[in-house]
């Protein structure tokens, strides 16, 4: 009989490495909200080394973190169309 262990990933702090890339620090009032920071941090530390990134995409990815999605999100993250009547 074979035994399991549990393989817990350090957990990812997009601020930090951010910092520890020395990227240029943008003014805190230029973002209306937390998403929106956490955005800017994401897309600029995804540009300058994105294999940083791949163990928490595939972490995302093994989750199906897609699942609580509405159709419209999903469509979105699939690259289709979708009319919005908002």
């Amino acid at each position: 009989m074979g035994s399991c262990s549990s393989k817990k990933t350090p957990d990812f702090n997009i601020e930090d490495e951010y910092r520890k890339l020395n990227l240029p620090m943008p003014d805190p009032t230029s973002f209306e909200g937390s998403f929106e920071k956490e955005a800017f941090y994401t897309a600029n530390v995804f540009r300058a080394n994105p294999k940083i990134m791949i163990p928490s995409i595939k972490e995302a990815k093994s989750k199906n973190f897609t699942t609580n999605f509405s159709n419209r999100q999903q469509a979105l993250l699939q690259g289709e169309v979708v009319a919005c009547s908002d």
